[in-house]
């Protein structure tokens, strides 16, 4: 054998325990993949619901956060999106049983205020404040 391919062999010798750190490595990103697809996919129904929400489509919107809000639960952004659509729709009962679960929950004083003015306008359209 020549100088030429013992150094070639020397070369592929790879250390055992650097194909070991591969093969972890290897079947730790396999194990990741479902959850990897399921992440793009919540990412994706994110998306489509804020855009659905932008154009006015609320029946979409609220298909999609529903279905994030029964995934998600503790995601608040979720929870308060889906009322949103429902009070957008028109559908109050369902938008301040969706609210309610936010009683409570820490929130930004903005995001707060805007429950609040969207709660205040359908008590007014139900007849529920109290004169």
């Amino acid at each position: 054998m020549s100088e030429i391919e013992q150094g070639a062999q020397e070369v592929l010798r790879v250390p055992l325990w650097v194909k070991a750190m591969v093969a972890v490595g290897g079947v730790l990103f396999v194990l990741q993949l479902p959850g990897f697809q399921t992440s793009l996919t919540d990412a994706v129904d994110k998306s489509r619901a804020q855009t659905a929400f932008d154009r006015a489509d609320f029946a979409q919107a609220i298909t999609l956060y529903a279905g994030l809000h029964a995934k998600y639960p503790e995601e608040l952004s979720f929870t308060r999106k889906l009322g949103f659509a429902y009070y957008q729709s028109g559908q109050y009962p369902a938008a301040l049983q969706t609210f309610d679960q936010l009683v409570g929950k820490t929130m930004s004083k903005d995001e707060v205020n805007k429950i609040e003015a969207a709660v205040a306008d359908m008590a007014k359209k139900l007849n529920l404040d109290s004169k």
